[in-house]
């Protein structure tokens, strides 16, 4: 009997495996879910035209990082330069998407020892984003402690902790955040989402969404949240992507940009 596996049939499962999480890597180091998902649509008929794009790295997941890297960065010139240097892309390979260093560094093309420095300098560089203000909008009270204490020990402070819509409107436009953290599902059946769209017609500011959900807003036939994080989390992957949403938001508005729509 034949065991052999058809290349295309493995391929096929690792682009279904992973697609979600190289669609949310992309949008994270460009700030465009369009720039991310036509590099993803690129990488998917790369793939399926030759299939040997995937040999020659130690699994085929960081084979599928690398070459998204390569296409992202051969739309430089039709986008602009890429918003999210390379000791940030190494930050969240580790932190978020789970690679270990070694695999970070093959992604990049740099040695381990590199990867080393550069999250040295992200952990420099968090320490000094403190200070901002953040609302969180969460209806479960030890979830809400839990993210507030994260916000805290980064050094940010939180202007308030709403339940529904109604709440989290009136602390938002009281507290003015910096950044917010929201779930999707509110206590009073209110939505989230609803409550950012309604908060982000009077200002911008970055969001993430903490859902246990994440399905329902990666739908890749709409706007998607910039930021999205699954319940339940990792501490190492809130603390990322709140380091990461605010380096961003500075980006764009020091550079007069704006990034893709954050709310779904």
């Amino acid at each position: 009997m034949d065991t052999t596996v058809d290349p295309l049939v493995s391929i096929r499962h690792n682009l279904r495996a992973n697609m979600s999480y190289l669609r949310r890597f992309g949008r994270a180091i460009t700030g465009s879910q369009s720039w991310a998902d036509i590099s993803v649509v690129q990488l998917m008929e790369d793939l399926l035209a030759n299939p040997d794009l995937t040999r020659g790295r130690s699994t085929p997941r960081v084979a599928l990082y690398r070459r998204l890297l390569e296409l992202i960065t051969l739309l430089q010139d039709e986008n602009g330069p890429i918003p999210t240097p390379a000791k940030r892309q190494a930050h969240l390979l580790t932190m978020i998407e789970g690679f270990d260093k070694a695999q970070a560094a093959e992604i990049l093309n740099v040695s381990t020892g590199e990867v080393e420095d550069m999250l040295e300098e992200v952990q420099s560089d968090i320490a000094r984003q403190a200070g901002a203000r953040a609302l969180v909008i969460e209806d479960e009270p030890l979830i809400a402690a839990h993210l507030k204490l994260q916000l805290r020990q980064l050094g940010h402070e939180v202007v308030g902790i709403a339940a529904t819509l109604t709440q989290a409107i009136e602390k938002a436009l009281k507290g003015r955040p910096d950044i917010i953290l929201s779930d999707v599902q509110l206590a009073d059946g209110s939505s989230g989402i609803d409550a950012v769209d309604k908060i982000q017609s009077t200002f911008d500011v970055p969001v993430i969404f903490i859902t246990a959900y994440p399905e329902r807003l990666l739908t890749g036939k709409r706007p998607e949240p910039l930021f999205l994080i699954a319940k339940p989390y990792m501490e190492a992957a809130v603390r990322a992507t709140v380091s990461h949403a605010l380096f961003l938001d500075s980006y764009f508005r020091g550079t007069n940009e704006s990034p893709s729509p954050v709310s779904a």
